[in-house]
């Protein structure tokens, strides 16, 4: 017999949480995905997802966050949100801080670090 799945909707997260075997998963499209997804939310060094519920959500917004931040995921219209904007800063710093022979210099890496922070 199939166990039920519980579902939870969260207010500052896309898409929604849910169990599979007692364990926490995300279901949701996140910006740069083609389509709804599922993902086991695993802490860092874990190999199954978490059982607990707070842990979930805290797992959730780190995937998130790393999502919004990817270098490669397009920006699509207009700068709204803290992401948007740094993506948008660190293309133009990729481009422009070059040396003559057109070579990236390493003011980029240097700027990345920094805008972890944000």
């Amino acid at each position: 017999m199939a166990k039920k799945r519980r579902k939870q909707k969260t207010k500052e997260l896309p898409g929604s949480l849910y169990q599979r075997n007692g364990r926490w998963w995300w279901k949701a499209q996140l910006p740069g995905d083609e389509k709804v997804k599922a993902r086991p939310l695993k802490t860092i060094g874990s190999r199954y997802a978490t059982t607990d519920y707070a842990v979930a959500v805290e797992c959730a917004k780190q995937l998130l966050q790393e999502q919004l931040f990817q270098k490669d995921v397009p920006l699509q219209g207009d700068v709204r949100i803290i992401p948007d904007l740094v993506r948008a800063y660190m293309a133009f710093a990729d481009a422009y801080y070059v040396d003559p022979n057109g070579k990236p210099t390493k003011e980029p890496e240097d700027i990345r670090y920094a805008m972890k922070v944000l």
